[in-house]
């Protein structure tokens, strides 16, 4: 039975800075979503993964699977063992997923091996070796932050929204949106009280500084939501 403990958890302390190790285990893994096809769903399912999310479907899984594996990291860093079964099974439910949803799930803009290529015809070695010794950390951050994101943001109410939205414009674009019926006390106590939430929130999951910990995600949000919303002076 093959042992995945030692590589997994070292993966999840960010304890790995040799890129030919995570690429060794990449491979392993995609030769094991291979697998899982080959034992459980057929050949017309892995078909059909392929015609919906392209030519890159293995690495949509691989990076799903690392996702799975971060969001259990407590429970797996408690684990004395971590088989191919484990992770058989883990692959398993993650094809189920795609298939209930009918294949409706958002593929994921960029592959593993397009983060630190610009010339897409490289091949998975090539870019592999090219990867720094920071790369693995920071991928695991921006796919937490990515799901955190998703997560919280939504459950904001619209007065919170508003009110965040203003404070980030200052913040990062040291302008001023323009708010409606709002007056100056009255953002500042809303700010206040949203400010409380955010660090009750995200504090236990911030290293040091709250909103530098956390830049990407207020960055996307002000993209995404505040500046399609709102003007600014």
């Amino acid at each position: 039975m093959k042992d995945y403990t030692e590589i997994v958890k070292s993966l999840l302390k960010n304890e790995i800075n040799d890129p030919q190790i995570f690429n060794n285990f990449k491979i392993k893994i995609i030769q094991l979503i291979k697998k899982v096809f080959r034992k459980i769903f057929g050949i017309d399912v892995e078909k059909s993964f392929k015609k919906y999310y392209g030519d890159d479907y293995l690495e949509d899984i691989f990076e799903e699977l690392l996702l799975r594996l971060i969001q259990k990291k407590d429970i797996i860093l408690n684990l004395d063992f971590i088989s191919e079964s484990y992770l058989f099974v883990m692959i398993q439910n993650i094809i189920y997923t795609h298939l209930s949803s009918n294949f409706k799930l958002i593929k994921k803009q960029r592959s593993i091996t397009e983060v630190f290529s610009k010339n897409e015809e490289d091949s998975v070695n090539k870019v592999s070796a090219e990867i720094p010794s920071t790369y693995f950390v920071d991928y695991l951050k921006n796919l937490k932050y990515s799901e955190l994101y998703e997560e919280f943001f939504k459950k904001l109410k619209e007065k919170d929204k508003e009110v965040l939205c203003y404070y980030l414009a200052k913040k990062l674009l040291k302008k001023e949106l323009v708010i409606k019926n709002l007056t100056q006390q009255a953002l500042y106590k809303r700010w206040e009280r949203l400010k409380k939430k955010l660090y009750d929130y995200y504090m236990p999951m911030a290293d040091k500084d709250l909103f530098e910990d956390l830049k990407i995600i207020f960055e996307k949000f002000l993209s995404d939501y505040c500046l399609k919303r709102y003007s600014y002076k």
